[in-house]
């Protein structure tokens, strides 16, 4: 009977531990998120690190096409939705193909002597395009695998 009992306990033991490591999994993800702020206008959202700050969040007249800037403490990060037609992008030259999370997009890297690098994504008629310094590329990516446009 006692080894029945101990049994017993076990497995509520682990029982026990398996919801409270799971609990500490779900807070952490949530912390994780408090290092984000969410930008959301002109049917552009994306989230981007607290330390940074949108500067400017205009329409192109031109194209009507949202740009959007972000000062990223040094430097800066720029943005535009443009339609495929309208859009200055020449998605061709990109060379590289890269994933974060779910989303791939094409980037190009910083070319000698500049510290600039930039990023499209291309989906529904639309380029979603960033670009920015290179020493802010975990800031670029945060907003690459939360765009949506």
């Amino acid at each position: 009977m006692k080894n029945r009992e101990y049994s017993i306990l076990g497995v509520i033991a682990i029982v026990v531990m398996v919801v409270a490591l799971s609990g500490c999994t779900s807070t952490s993800t949530s912390n994780s998120n408090s290092n984000q702020k969410h930008y959301d206008k002109n049917n552009v959202s994306f989230n981007y690190p607290t330390s940074w700050s949108v500067t400017e969040d205009s329409i192109i007249e031109s194209s009507g096409a949202p740009f959007i800037k972000l000062k990223t403490g040094e430097s800066e990060a720029r943005i535009w939705v443009y339609p495929v037609d309208k859009s200055t992008v020449e998605y061709g030259n990109f060379p590289v193909t890269e994933t974060v999370g779910n989303v791939t997009y094409k980037k190009m890297p910083a070319e000698v002597g500049s510290s600039l690098v930039s990023y499209v994504i291309r989906k529904d008629g639309k380029d979603f395009f960033m670009i920015g310094a290179t020493e802010d590329e975990v800031g670029h990516k945060m907003i690459l695998e939360s765009a949506t446009f």
